[in-house]
């Protein structure tokens, strides 16, 4: 006999990925058939991930929970339980990773996905779905031409060896049985071309970093790439970039290239993470050269924190606190406000003594740079000239080659 629960949804960010994925996991552990539905969506298959993602269930959205089979009382009382505990989602976290540049900062994250592409979950109408179709297969004809052009240019300036990385991508693009994934996910469950494209490529991004072979695993580079051209060619101009966000934020990537370091908008960027670096990284030089606190190398801070999450980043320790509680919260608030402190005293008090040791010898003090705006900063800290002009930065910074004059 068919029993059933009511619950409600009551983790911040709602039935996203995560909690699908564990609600699918626990549901798949016992015989019992286990169904979900909300007021508004039809019942799905409650050991599905990806039906589950169909109700788009957001916090405080009531679930219909039944289950028919001879495990269902114990199967029920696992899935309410899970939904009790918020999908453990909301307990706070803490990582530690490498502390390069110092500082804290509480900021909401934003996560950086696919060159900061954010890929919401819409549903298509039934008519809709020819018109998404057409919209996948041109992004995949013109992704595929980029290519073609990159393929040769490297091929040209760098030899074949090289360039046979991009005959690679060429071909993922022809995998017919690929291509007919993405198809059917638009066709079956109605997601938008871009939306299917992430869900699938980030299958197999999850299959090949589980396979225990370097050159498998190498492939989830190349998997991400395919993404990258595949969702710029589908959403255009409607990304949303790193120099246009609104508010203030800490950036959580797994790893920043030198030109998205280069289009910070430094207004709202407060501090980033990241799952790898180092203390020499471009990243790391950055973040110092910008006086943001930055933690690299958490391995799987992108995995860890969501979207609108309250995020801690303490450059001083190499700690990253995740949805922290409001005690650690006050806390941190204290130890932010102490450490503007101390860089106030350094400015205010430091700056303008004389740069001479006890024996009479003048030091010159001279502060490394990555952009032209990075000298007030160094000269209010005490530097009298430039040391290190990484010019590297003024052209990932610029669509033309910089002039002889903006070098100056």
């Amino acid at each position: 006999m068919l029993i059933e629960r009511r619950t409600k949804i009551k983790n911040t960010n709602g039935l996203h990925a995560r909690p699908a994925t564990r609600f699918a996991e626990i549901a798949n552990k016992f015989n019992s058939e286990i169904f979900v539905k909300t007021k508004n969506k039809e019942e799905v298959n409650g050991k599905s991930i990806i039906d589950l993602l169909t109700l788009g269930a957001k916090r405080g959205t009531e679930l219909l929970i039944t289950a028919d089979g001879e495990d269902k009382e114990l199967a029920l009382d696992a899935l309410e339980g899970l939904i009790n505990d918020r999908f453990n989602e909301d307990n706070m976290e803490t990582r530690k990773g490498i502390a390069v540049s110092p500082g804290v900062v509480i900021k909401d994250a934003f996560v950086l996905e696919s060159e900061g592409y954010r890929i919401p979950r819409h549903l298509i109408e039934e008519d809709e779905i020819p018109k998404e179709i057409s919209r996948l297969e041109e992004a995949t004809t013109a992704a595929w031409k980029e290519i073609e052009k990159l393929e040769e240019a490297v091929a040209n300036n760098l030899g074949t060896q090289i360039s046979s990385i991009f005959a690679t991508h060429k071909l993922m693009l022809q995998d017919t049985l690929l291509l007919s994934e993405f198809s059917e996910k638009v066709k079956q469950h109605k997601f938008t071309a871009e939306y299917a494209v992430s869900l699938v490529l980030r299958v197999y991004i999850k299959k090949f970093e589980n396979v225990d072979d370097p050159y498998l695993s190498a492939r989830v580079a190349d998997i991400y790439d395919i993404e990258k051209r595949l969702l710029r060619n589908l959403l255009g101009e409607k990304r949303e970039e790193l120099k246009n966000l609104t508010e203030e934020v800490v950036v959580v990537a797994h790893d920043l290239s030198p030109s998205q370091i280069a289009s910070l908008d430094t207004t709202k960027v407060r501090g980033f993470v990241t799952d790898l670096g180092s203390r020499n990284s471009h990243a790391a030089i950055v973040a110092r050269a910008l006086g943001i606190p930055a933690v690299v190398g958490l391995e799987t801070a992108t995995a860890d924190v969501f979207g609108g999450d309250r995020v801690i980043i303490d450059g001083n320790r190499g700690n990253v606190i995740i949805r922290p509680d409001e005690k650690t919260i006050k806390e941190y608030q204290l130890i932010e406000k102490d450490f503007h402190v101390f860089e106030e005293r350094i400015t205010s008090e430091l700056k303008d003594l004389p740069a001479v040791t006890l024996d009479g010898r003048e030091i010159s003090i001279l502060g490394n740079i990555e952009f032209p705006r990075d000298i007030i900063p160094n000269l209010n800290q005490g530097a009298t000239g430039i040391g290190l002009y990484r010019t590297e930065f003024l052209f990932l910074g610029s669509n033309e080659s910089p002039t002889e004059e903006e070098h100056f």
